[in-house]
């Protein structure tokens, strides 16, 4: 028929020697062609009736892509052969920004596509089949770690639609963990990468402040404890005190921290200042809390309610 939108490529070789005959495959415009040969056989069309045809010389990742498009406008694929399609594609050789400028899509767009169609096998095959639905997909395709893929769906595949909720499965990736976070903060996101460390964000998570996954926490403690160590040191340079002890948290009492024992010095330069002269060494300490913004606060405390009886005698 006049206007029919049919794409073909030749297939081009030898065989024993000889060229090899061109076939062809239509990306577009395959009903009509079968209702043409169907009319042919019935002998309602002559063997030679014309069509319009433009003939293209392609890759496979074009001819997908092509007709990815054509029944993305027909709306004619489930979600996840969406996925797939958008993987293979670019596993083909083609580029996420094409695949974005050839659909009409945004280039986040396309990255979730194929994100979701490169999911562990079995996650997909579940996604696939129904047994886990497209947020639980989008949740287990927060990375793109195939062995941390691997490990969460041996985790969470015997469990419960209620137990594989996506928060429970980007929680056991440690995705937008709040302590990680915050000691990314302190020591610096771009000093961490330049350590060798990998931060991955979750292509799928609604909240901003919640997108991230320290891919390295071995060396996400190195530089937290490497920065703690010059907090140390400037703070006893500072205090004058060389042998100032720092603990890892307060005084306890009743398991909260004791403020009655709290020094009112927020300076280390005044801390000589706010405390009774000769006051034994041993009879204070130092903490170091890193905030929710990455910040260190430094604060000074009374080892004990006797000790600080003792230098005020």
């Amino acid at each position: 028929p006049d206007g029919a939108d049919w794409a073909i490529q030749p297939t081009k070789g030898k065989t024993k020697g000889k060229p090899k005959r061109a076939s062809y495959g239509i990306f577009a415009g395959g009903r009509r062609y079968r209702a043409i040969r169907f009319a042919i056989e019935r002998k309602d069309l002559p063997e030679d009736f014309p069509i319009a045809a433009s003939v293209r010389d392609l890759s496979d990742g074009e001819i997908r892509l092509l007709s990815l498009s054509e029944n993305l406008l027909r709306r004619d694929l489930e979600e996840y052969e969406v996925h797939a399609a958008i993987a293979a594609a670019i596993e083909d050789g083609l580029s996420e920004a094409e695949i974005a400028a050839q659909l009409g899509q945004s280039l986040s767009w396309v990255r979730q596509q194929r994100r979701l169609g490169d999911l562990h096998p079995p996650i997909l095959k579940a996604y696939r089949e129904g047994a886990i639905d497209l947020d639980q997909a989008q949740a287990f395709a927060a990375t793109k770690d195939k062995d941390l893929q691997t490990a969460a769906w041996a985790h969470f595949a015997g469990k419960s639609h209620y137990e594989r909720r996506s928060a429970s499965i980007r929680a056991y990736y440690r995705v937008g963990d709040h302590e990680q976070a915050k000691l990314l903060r302190f020591v610096g996101e771009e000093a961490y990468r330049a350590a060798g460390g990998a931060f991955e964000l979750d292509l799928f998570a609604s909240d901003v402040q919640q997108r991230g996954r320290v891919g390295d926490e071995e060396i996400l403690k190195r530089l937290v404890e490497v920065e703690l160590q010059r907090i140390r040191a400037g703070v006893r340079e500072q205090a004058g005190w060389r042998d100032l002890r720092f603990a890892m948290q307060p005084p306890q009492r009743f398991g909260c921290d004791d403020h009655r024992l709290r020094i009112n010095c927020d300076k280390p330069s005044e801390l000589s200042k706010a405390l009774p002269k000769k006051t034994p060494d041993a009879s204070i300490l130092a903490t170091i809390e890193i905030e929710n913004d990455g910040q260190a606060t430094v604060r000074f405390w009374w080892k004990s309610s006797s000790a600080e009886r003792e230098a005020h005698a």
